[in-house]
């Protein structure tokens, strides 16, 4: 299973977290100079400007996390942070720019740029697959509650009023963190944005019966 994180957390694992710091200081090395120092405000992070050189995978895929197990050491429980609700299950879509990278106990750790829809619920319906739409559906029938937002991480350039705030997710407002998030990746991977990426730990494959 893929866990998903924004490179920082304490339940990240010291064989990925060890990876990430030597990631940003070979990327760091192998930019120049120019970079400077390999410290960040993030954990495991390197600087913007010429990070991207080392970015050479592309991908766009949806995590599903189908229990309250998966999603505790995901990202998707701050979506109900400040809330007595208790979230069970959830899905991490996300369009990244990135590069791979083998840890000495074999987790499989990926490091770049991405940019996430994040949903997560305090219910499950045992009758629909685990989707977005699916989730949007019923959260509008009120079967459950469902929260969405939507995140770019390892980018350090200014996004403005693209980024919409968190809120409760329905039919009615599933369109509108779908073309908010088609308008960030296409920004944030385009030609211009390049010197903005600062490649940063974005998660990890969890070596199974641990």
């Amino acid at each position: 299973m893929f866990i998903a994180t924004d490179g920082v957390g304490t339940d990240i694992p010291e064989d990925v977290r060890h990876a990430a710091k030597r990631f940003a200081a070979e990327t760091v090395q192998a930019a120049g100079p120019d970079l400077g120092s390999t410290e960040s405000g993030v954990d495991g992070a390197a600087p913007a400007g010429g990070a991207a050189a080392v970015l050479d995978r592309w991908d766009i895929q949806a995590h599903q996390y189908k229990t309250e197990a998966e999603v505790k050491v995901g990202i998707l429980g701050g979506l109900f942070s400040g809330r007595s609700k208790l979230v069970k299950s959830g899905v991490v879509q996300e369009a990244k720019r990135f590069n791979v990278s083998q840890t000495d106990d074999d987790n499989r750790v990926e490091f770049g740029t991405a940019v996430r829809l994040l949903v997560a619920t305090n219910g499950t319906d045992a009758d629909a697959k685990l989707t977005i739409p699916n989730i949007a559906a019923g959260a509008q029938l009120s079967h459950f509650e469902a929260r969405i937002a939507l995140s770019v991480v390892g980018f350090t350039g200014p996004l403005g009023d693209m980024l919409p705030a968190p809120g409760e997710l329905n039919v009615e407002t599933l369109p509108e963190y779908l073309e908010a998030f088609r308008k960030i990746q296409s920004y944030v991977f385009g030609r211009d944005a390049a010197g903005h990426l600062a490649p940063t730990l974005l998660g990890y494959s969890k070596l199974e019966n641990t």
